[in-house]
């Protein structure tokens, strides 16, 4: 069973790693978190309202992932990657209210640590794929795996009256954060636009997923979903989704071979 599932992946794989671009993003992403571990330390008080003697040691541990996280900017290897994923995890799931931003950040700072297993000597003794070509399909799991979230949310979207009657998109233009209110109101105020707009949200969310799983239109669906995170996060301005939607992104493009594309 295990076999087929691994020829099954395999199969799906592209076989391909850029390494500068995974290494360039490797950095990125710790910044983003770094950033975004802050702001967790920033909003302690509303985040977490447990007794004193726990808030002291979220606070050591938001301190702790704080400090492992600057390590990986400069430490490309070994352990850090585990500890930033544990700290991150226990930390998202302590707060109260999990969100979208979270689910992102705990995915994707889970699936680098197989991306980079080959940097991991732990890793790299008890795993299988640990060379280029067989660490691509960690990649591809990865994408498979942020894709399915989005397909998951397409389908609630067709079980919502709200966005089966093709307003969905008026009620998300209504946020108060969003960056260009003149933009909001202008697709607010005409029925039509709000229309096709909700119509192509849902289809969106339905196909991206499926577009991936065929290597031919996986750089297709890459691209949409980069439009997609961009579009999150400007003009919707949904703070971390959007940034962190498209560090994401960077690891999956890398596991396409642009040369040959070209």
């Amino acid at each position: 069973m295990i076999y087929r599932i691994e020829k099954f992946i395999f199969s799906l794989r592209s076989g391909h790693v850029n390494e500068k671009l995974v290494a360039n993003t490797n950095l990125i992403f710790h910044i983003l978190s770094i950033l975004f571990i802050i702001r967790n330390i920033e909003h302690t008080d509303i985040l977490y309202l447990f007794r004193s003697d726990i808030i002291l040691a979220i606070n050591t541990l938001q301190y702790l992932a704080l400090f492992t996280l600057f390590l990986s900017v400069f430490i490309n290897n070994k352990i850090l990657y585990i500890l930033n994923f544990l700290s991150i995890t226990t930390l998202l799931n302590l707060k109260y209210g999990y969100n979208v931003e979270d689910l992102l950040f705990q995915i994707t700072s889970l699936w680098i640590i197989f991306i980079n297993v080959n940097k991991i000597k732990l890793f790299r003794e008890i795993t299988f794929w640990d060379n280029q070509e067989q660490r691509s399909g960690y990649i591809f799991l990865f994408g498979f795996n942020i894709l399915i979230t989005i397909f998951v949310s397409g389908i609630g979207k067709m079980l919502d009256p709200i966005w089966v009657g093709n307003y969905g998109i008026y009620y998300v233009m209504s946020l108060p954060w969003i960056s260009i209110t003149s933009f909001a109101d202008l697709i607010r105020e005409n029925e039509l636009l709000v229309i096709i707009l909700s119509k192509l949200a849902v289809i969106f969310e339905l196909i991206v997923m499926p577009l991936y799983l065929f290597k031919k239109l996986r750089l297709f669906s890459i691209l949409l979903l980069y439009l997609f995170w961009f579009i999150l996060m400007f003009p919707m301005r949904l703070d971390f989704i959007g940034p962190i939607g498209i560090v994401s992104s960077f690891y999956l493009i890398a596991q396409i071979n642009l040369s040959c594309k070209l």
